[in-house]
């Protein structure tokens, strides 16, 4: 199937732009949260608390923000360290800051953050990577992504959202 094809499985619009090359494209495609699922999450959401203003930290090519934003959630930053995924965010929420550097970077984690605290967000989303978690894989107890949740958790201790939604596997 296309790239395309893959996307509409994914329930990403046709006219979501996708950046990069046919790996790079698969791979944000693949890794993506559904829209429609974050969708359906984040009318549950406003329906409980009205308006919502979030971050997305690893955001990818940005599945969840699409599906909140839909929802009627106001995304303020983006954040992941691969740059394709971070051009197709942007590309897609030209209205939303990206930061695209590596979250373990204690000043990048700091500049989110500050940024989270000045704009007065109400909720943390993400989905840490799950490759040395996930069943689908070989598990590798070893594997550095293991430890990236931690960084999650971090910025969620420091700003104190009202909400946090973290996508992850069953193996977590």
């Amino acid at each position: 199937i296309s790239v395309r094809e893959a996307s509409r499985f994914q329930s990403f619009k046709d006219n979501y732009y996708f950046y990069g090359n046919k790996t790079d494209l698969l791979k944000q495609v693949g890794n993506a949260v559904p829209p429609i699922l974050a969708k359906a999450i984040g009318k549950t959401i406003v329906n409980k608390f009205g308006d919502i203003k979030s971050i997305d930290l690893f955001c990818g090519a940005g599945g969840m923000t699409a599906g909140f934003k839909d929802a009627g959630i106001k995304s303020v930053l983006g954040n992941d360290f691969n740059e394709s995924a971070c051009v197709t965010f942007k590309v897609n929420n030209p209205e939303v800051q990206v930061i695209c550097d590596d979250i373990t970077d204690e000043k990048v984690k700091r500049s989110i953050i500050e940024i989270a605290k000045d704009q007065n967000i109400d909720m943390i989303c993400g989905g840490p990577p799950c490759q040395g978690f996930s069943y689908a894989g070989k598990r590798f107890i070893d594997d550095p992504r293991n430890q990236l949740f931690k960084d999650f958790i971090e910025v969620v201790r420091n700003v104190k959202p009202k909400i946090v939604v973290m996508e992850n596997v069953e193996g977590i």
